[in-house]
């Protein structure tokens, strides 16, 4: 009975193989995959979407039958996709791409791969053995269908029954009465949905519009809508006269106009936006002129309400911008409230220290002579030591603000470093000493240097703060 069984199974093998031999191989379906929206619309992705954080993405044929077609990376809101149609085509197109391609040559070599553990079964005597064999063939046919998108499910389920009955008859034969079997029935078949031929150019154009007005950002709407006039105006161009696809397509072409037209004019408006309420909000802040920034942050809003709310991206960045200049004015306005009543303070600091920056100012030519080695004299070193000694007293004395408490030992550092020089080339003078006129000039341009700082640190730091 079982010999009977197992030559059975490799018969009907040997005809499925035959029919599939002799069936037509199906034409490669183009790799077209449909995202199909929420509103019951469609749009072609050519090669496989993938599904990103909040959107689609895809790549989007130009002109599908073109080979290579002209393909455009594309996206769409995920929420406005119906992820359950979607994947039913996808699926669909899976199933019958791989039909076209590879089914038959796997199915062959399932085929054979099975014939061969029956035909082994059929030569073993041993009955334990045979049933190993026969359920290794039955394990191969039940797993094959949902690796292999269900291809040829039917003769897969009829192969599958005979080794069914195999298995029941050896494990009859040895007394078992625990059956273990694995319904390859269980397995779905792909999904029943018909495959859409490829889009004409008119449908093309009317896909790319549709993905413009869910664009999320203006530069991608218009880009697209650029796009999609030109595929209308190159049909228009090759068509003959009279052509009603032509026609068609034409006057989708000046819908597909009037949208540019209409962005490109918001485009405009919102960047004038953009570049006027930015610029008088930096203007005031650096005037720490709160109320204004305020005011102008209120204009802005009006503006973009006036203007529909078109474009939230640019508001998003203008509103950021605006807040940020709202919180320096703020920052600036306390900073010069603060500086307004420390101004007694400042200015009888700037008062105490004036003659110890004069004295510096005017040491300067002296230093730069001792610095370059070509003087000056005695009598002018002793006069410049005496004016840097008062100056280093007076600033000695003098109590530095917080503010200005660095740039005051600045200054003192030059004073001093000035004084030295002074000193070290009165020395050189007297002793006739090269190595001490080096010194001299080292101190000399270090105190240069110096001074030049710290006179614009002192400034800096007894003006009122401004916007930096």
């Amino acid at each position: 009975m079982t010999r009977h069984l197992l030559a059975g199974c490799c018969a009907a093998l040997a005809v499925v193989g035959l029919a599939a031999r002799a069936a037509a191989q199906p034409a490669v379906p183009l790799p077209l995959y449909r995202i199909v929206l929420t509103d019951g619309t469609s749009v072609d992705a050519y090669g496989e979407w993938v599904r990103v954080g909040d959107r689609v993405v895809f790549s989007l044929a130009l002109d599908p039958q073109r080979d290579p077609p002209a393909l455009r990376l594309s996206s769409v809101p995920a929420d406005r996709v119906d992820f359950a149609a979607t994947e039913r085509y996808r699926d669909a197109l899976r199933a019958a791409t791989y039909a076209a391609t590879r089914g038959d040559a796997d199915f062959d070599a399932l085929s054979v791969e099975v014939a061969r553990l029956l035909s082994e079964a059929a030569r073993v005597t041993d009955a334990g053995q045979k049933l190993v064999l026969a359920e290794r063939a039955r394990k191969v046919l039940a797993e094959w269908p949902a690796t292999h998108h269900s291809y040829r499910l039917d003769e897969v389920r009829q192969i599958h029954a005979l080794v069914d009955d195999v298995v029941a008859d050896l494990r009859a034969t040895r007394g078992d009465t625990a059956f273990d079997l694995s319904l390859v029935a269980q397995v779905m078949p792909p999904p029943s949905v018909p495959l859409a031929p490829p889009p004409t150019l008119r449908e093309t154009i009317a896909q790319v519009l549709g993905l413009s007005r869910l664009a999320d950002s203006s530069s991608e709407r218009v880009s697209l809508l650029r796009t999609a006039s030109l595929l209308a105006r190159e049909r228009v161009a090759a068509a003959p006269a009279r052509d009603a696809d032509a026609d068609a397509i034409a006057r989708m072409a000046t819908e597909i106009d009037g949208d540019l037209s209409r962005e490109l004019r918001v485009d405009a408006a919102y960047a004038s936006l953009k570049a006027r309420v930015l610029g008088d909000a930096l203007r005031a802040a650096a005037r720490a002129d709160v109320r204004a920034v305020e005011r102008i942050v209120t204009r802005a809003r009006a503006r973009d309400s006036a203007l529909g709310h078109s474009r939230p991206d640019v508001m998003s960045e203008v509103a950021a911008s605006l807040e940020r200049y709202l919180d320096t004015a703020r920052q600036l306005r306390l900073a010069r409230d603060q500086w307004n009543a420390r101004k007694p303070v400042l200015a009888d600091y700037a008062d105490r220290i004036a003659p110890a920056l004069r004295a510096l100012r005017r040491a300067t030519p002296a230093l730069d002579d001792v610095r370059t080695f070509s003087g000056p004299s005695v009598r002018v070193l002793t006069k410049t030591d005496l004016a840097l000694t008062d100056a280093d007293a007076r600033l000695r004395n003098a109590p530095a603000p917080d503010e200005a408490r660095a740039a005051h030992a600045i200054v003192l550092s030059a004073v001093q470093l000035a004084r030295n020089a002074v000193r070290l080339r009165r020395d050189a003078i007297e002793r006739a000493d090269m190595q001490r006129a080096r010194d001299a000039s080292a101190a000399a341009a270090g105190a240069l240097m110096m001074s030049d700082r710290a006179r614009d640190d002192i400034e800096r730091a007894l003006k009122p703060p401004t916007l930096r």
